[in-house]
């Protein structure tokens, strides 16, 4: 039993609709798992359709380089993520690195050990809540 070529369209237009709205959902969820500091990682979350009806909700990698408010042009979004090991920032191109307290004060130092960190999995943490959430 085949079906007439306007009830293939009908049905390609919903089932794009609902794949489209289903997208922008876990679009948002994603944005809204990321802290607001984080701008540039937030601004970088895109839908991509890849064939059709697959879309594909992510990080753009270059998006997020490119991004003003990712001063370092370095794509963060792994190390956020998954976590990363403990490691020591050293001046390149200076005697000592400076930064500014929370008070306003400049702090001046040879290095800078940064912890390691478990990262945060936002993509995991929505897709287990859509699971959950569509079953």
């Amino acid at each position: 039993m085949s079906l007439s070529k306007s009830m293939e369209q009908a049905l390609a237009r919903a089932s794009k609709n609902t794949l489209d709205e289903v997208a922008q959902e876990v679009q948002q969820e994603m944005r809204n798992e990321v802290p607001a500091r984080t701008r540039a990682l937030r601004r970088s979350i895109v839908i991509e359709h890849t064939r059709r009806n697959v879309a594909k909700v992510g990080v753009d990698a270059e998006r997020l380089r490119n991004d003003p408010d990712n001063v370092a042009r370095f794509d963060y979004s792994k190390p956020y993520a998954f976590g990363h090991d403990g490691y020591t920032i050293r001046p390149v191109n200076a005697k000592v690195l400076r930064w500014f307290d929370e008070a306003g004060n400049p702090v001046f130092r040879a290095y800078a050990n940064i912890p390691p960190s478990p990262g945060h999995n936002f993509p995991a943490i929505v897709a287990k809540r859509f699971r959950t959430r569509r079953r």
